[in-house]
């Protein structure tokens, strides 16, 4: 009995430390009591003192609110169906701390259930942990097992596989049926190697709507706590962009060694003496030697004599500075067919750097461009130097016209020297005179708008010296990519010598032009005076014959003083405007002769300007033929229409004169032309000197018609007029 005893408290106590250790007890519930008996472990597992059991009340309500309904459920299940407990639940403990418990139930019979519980919190949140860790992961990867069944898929994977395929992966399903035919037997060699212990990579290519994707696979074998192979975990991975990224590295690398090996620029690594150590091969291209040839040759004996000082003592400064770039002196260097080579370089001492433990030197050959340069060079100091021993003066002004260069010419223009021009901050403004400012203010608000570039102006400047001088301003503008004027330059030049002869000129043509008007008043009134005379000694003769030909005469000559009267009362003493000089000579000669006849006179005359040669022979060809209207046109007081006409087409003059008078055959007119009258020797004089043409015509009337050119030269304003035979 007492061995019994001793074996049951054995038991008894290796159940406890059994509990203890699996953190596990054993429960019993009397239905119909609604009594609970826990042992040791269950009290532990709930944090409560073993003194006293809960009821099953108590029991239930240490389970968290989502749990209770469903371990009260599964409790009537079990005694109604005799359906075993097996779940997971929530609980707070007595202390109130929080433990995941799995639950075991069993029924015995109508009254009574009994089970176990245990306490899986540590293993539940690992489990959790690794079910976050897995699903916030992101990379994509899947758990296969031995026989090639899904065990676990991480969301990402899912995802993936779901938008590329539009499958989803199902877990408990072979791997296999989720690859594209082609890759099933591939596959499955993947992962009985994998299976067998090996670490393996594969890549897979899609070719999807949104372009090619390029995907990574990583299969390791899936190990247990005893390092035992379970399965294969395989990682996938989206590498498309670095593949593309990739791509382009190998793209730009492959450019590169094409600039490196044919480019105008070249990189050299040097030793501390200069001696070179590397030089990319476009070396070649550039100076004409192979790289065996370059890498025989130190770089101070490929630099030109006069370059060798200033190549010596930036290579010396670099050694004095290492890790710190250095411009290069721009050099000569000596190419392989004798010519020279202008160069410029970058150098940077990296002698401290292992990898490089040199002088890098980034070098281009710029040739083209020192010439060009030299040549620009060259043209602007001859520009300058004709500009310089020209007469215009050089300003710049910046946007708000303050001056910023000055030439010698300006010096000697207005008396300020570049020096002092400058360090008053002198504006255009101040260089114009006070009662120019408003038209100087237009000229330049009209430089500095949209519309124009460059302009011209006159206007009177100061100078130093307090002087006033006039001078033209060649204006223009230089503007920004916006095309807001950044710089105003003017070229200006000193015209007062030009502006005072000017003026004499102006001064002598006014003197002159008072001159001519006295000459041409004068000649008017001589003229007046022969008229006079003439009707004078007309009034004193008995001879009615010799008084027709005086009262011609002083009619020839009015013609010729209205001539004289016009340019008098005009300013243009050159020209006359013969329309008008017809008009008031016919009106004249109406007032004396429509006594006896009563003509009726039309006008049609466009406005035509003669110069003196022309106009004074017009004007006798009209005082003669109007005169014989008058005279011989109308009979018997009988009235008439005198019809006068002037008009011009592209230069050509055409005056006409038409009455409806008795008019005469043309033996008459060829008697009338042979008698050598004075009358018609005037008419033919007259057409002579205006290079014209003259025609006579009698059809219901008379008309004398005369055609010259505007402007044909004359030999005198009446030189030939009176050189005729009697």
């Amino acid at each position: 009995m007492g061995n019994k005893s001793k074996s049951e408290e054995n038991y008894q106590q290796w159940m406890k430390d059994l509990e203890t250790v699996a953190k596990i007890g054993r429960w019993e519930i009397q239905v119909d009591e609604r009594i609970t008996k826990w042992s040791d472990g269950v009290f532990k597992i709930f944090e409560i003192s073993n003194q006293q059991t809960p009821s099953y009340e108590e029991h239930i309500n240490f389970y968290q609110k989502d749990y209770r309904e469903l371990i009260e459920t599964s409790f009537s299940n079990l005694i109604e169906k005799k359906e075993i407990i097996d779940l997971e639940a929530q609980i707070t403990t007595k202390k109130g701390n929080l433990k995941w418990v799995h639950i075991l139930g069993e029924y015995f019979d109508e009254n009574t259930l009994f089970g176990t519980i245990q306490d899986i919190t540590t293993d539940k949140y690992s489990e959790l942990q690794m079910h976050l860790l897995i699903n916030n992961t992101e990379e994509s990867f899947v758990l296969v097992g031995l026989d090639f069944k899904v065990i676990t898929v991480n969301r990402q994977f899912e995802l993936e596989y779901l938008k590329q395929f539009g499958k989803k992966i199902e877990v408990g399903e072979s791997i296999l049926n989720f690859a594209t035919p082609d890759r099933r037997e591939r596959l499955k060699e993947i992962y009985n190697s994998v299976f067998s212990g090996e670490n393996l990579e594969d890549e897979l290519v899609l070719n999807t709507e949104g372009g090619k994707k390029v995907f990574k696979l990583t299969y390791k074998p899936a190990k247990n706590i005893q390092n035992q192979i379970t399965g294969a975990f395989v990682n996938i991975k989206d590498i498309t962009d670095e593949e593309e990224i990739k791509n382009n590295l190998i793209n730009s690398e492959q450019r590169f060694r094409a600039l490196v090996e044919n480019g105008t620029e070249g990189t050299a690594i040097l030793d501390e003496s200069g001696n070179p150590k590397y030089i990319t091969p476009s070396i070649q291209g550039m100076l004409g030697y192979t790289l065996d040839e370059i890498y025989s040759k130190n770089l101070m004996e490929l630099t030109h004599p006069d370059d060798v000082h200033k190549v010596q003592e930036k290579f010396m400064d670099s050694l004095d500075k290492p890790g710190i770039t250095l411009e290069g002196a721009l050099a000569r260097i000596k190419h392989k067919d004798g010519s020279w080579r202008w160069f410029d370089a970058i150098i940077t001492n990296l002698l401290h750097e292992p990898s490089i433990n040199g002088i890098v030197d980034n070098f281009r050959d710029v040739t083209d461009k020192v010439e060009a340069e030299n040549k620009l060079e060259s043209v602007l100091q001859k520009l300058e130097k004709h500009l310089d021993n020209s007469p215009l003066g050089i300003v710049e002004y910046d946007s708000e016209l303050y001056i910023t260069k000055w030439s010698e010419k300006c010096q000697e223009i207005f008396g300020w020297s570049e020096e002092e021009v400058l360090s008053k901050r002198m504006n255009a403004f101040d260089l114009i005179y006070k009662e120019d400012v408003s038209k100087a203010t237009k000229i330049v608000e009209e430089l500095k708008s949209d519309e124009i570039h460059g302009n011209t102006s006159v206007n009177r400047n100061n100078t130093k010296s307090g002087i006033i001088v006039d001078c033209i301003w060649y204006n223009s503008t230089i503007r920004d990519k916006n095309g807001d004027v950044e710089t105003i330059m003017s070229l200006v030049q000193d015209v007062s010598k030009d502006v005072e002869a000017e003026k004499k000129v102006q001064e002598s043509i006014k003197e002159k032009t008072i001159l001519l008007a006295e000459v041409h008043h004068r000649v008017k009134n001589n003229l007046a005076i022969v008229s006079g005379l003439l009707q004078l000694q007309a009034f004193n003769t008995t001879d009615n014959h010799l008084m027709k030909a005086l009262f011609d005469s002083v009619s020839r000559i009015k013609s010729i003083a209205l001539v004289h009267e016009q340019l008098y009362n005009s300013n243009d003493f050159a020209n006359v405007r013969i329309d008008k000089n017809i008009r008031k000579l016919v009106n004249h000669l109406s007032s004396i002769m429509s006594r006896e006849n009563n003509i009726e006179v039309e006008y049609e005359l466009e406005e035509t300007e003669l110069n003196i040669n022309q106009a004074i022979p017009t004007a006798l060809f009209i005082n003669e033929a109007v005169t014989n209207v008058y005279k011989h046109a109308f009979q018997n007081d009988s009235g008439g229409v005198l019809k006068i006409y002037c008009s011009e087409v592209k230069g050509a003059i055409t005056i006409g004169i038409n009455d409806n008078g008795i008019g005469f055959d043309q033996k008459i007119l060829a008697e009338t032309k042979d008698s050598q009258s004075l009358g018609f020797q005037l008419l033919e004089m007259v057409t002579q000197q205006l290079s014209g043409d003259l025609s006579i015509e009698s059809n219901n009337g008379t008309t004398i018609k005369l055609s010259f050119l505007n402007g044909a030269k004359q030999k005198g304003s009446s030189a030939g007029i009176i050189d005729f035979k009697h």
